[in-house]
């Protein structure tokens, strides 16, 4: 996210100065490049749902690597007319991500502590965690 997206930020400051087709096309390779990524992205989260067997916001890593899903989710829907909002959620999200992978954060796939082990407690939980995401672009929102 953060490459294409650094990429796309800058085809876009250069195609405010000079309109033509090359930035045109670029834009749009750039932005169906970030559309696989966050196709690449949901793929992964729910292929540790399947394989754990339950819902990928249980451990810190799994509640970063959701965040930064649901900051792309929101900024993917409200940039369908707006590309420097597209390119800004990768940042958000680039910026999660690197907190996951850093080092103080376990990826292990573990089993599910048993004080989240109720249906409901987690649903609460996937809301809560896809607020933060949705205030930041609720701000940006004029």
């Amino acid at each position: 996210y953060g490459l294409i997206g650094l990429l796309l930020f800058t085809v876009l400051v250069f195609q405010i100065f000079k309109q033509r087709e090359f930035w045109k096309a670029t834009i749009y390779l750039l932005k169906g490049v970030i559309y696989i990524l966050f196709v690449w992205h949901t793929a992964g989260l729910l292929l540790r749902w399947y394989i754990s067997g339950y819902a990928p916001w249980s451990n810190a890593y799994e509640s970063i690597i959701f965040l930064a899903w649901a900051a792309m989710a929101v900024g993917l829907l409200l940039g369908r007319k707006s590309e420097l909002t597209i390119a800004s959620t990768t940042f958000i999200a680039t910026l999660f991500l690197m907190i996951a992978n850093w080092n103080w954060v376990d990826p292990a796939i573990g089993t599910l502590v048993p004080v989240l082990d109720s249906y409901w407690l987690m649903q609460v939980l996937k809301f809560q965690l896809q607020d933060p995401p949705n205030w930041n672009f609720s701000t940006c929102i004029r």
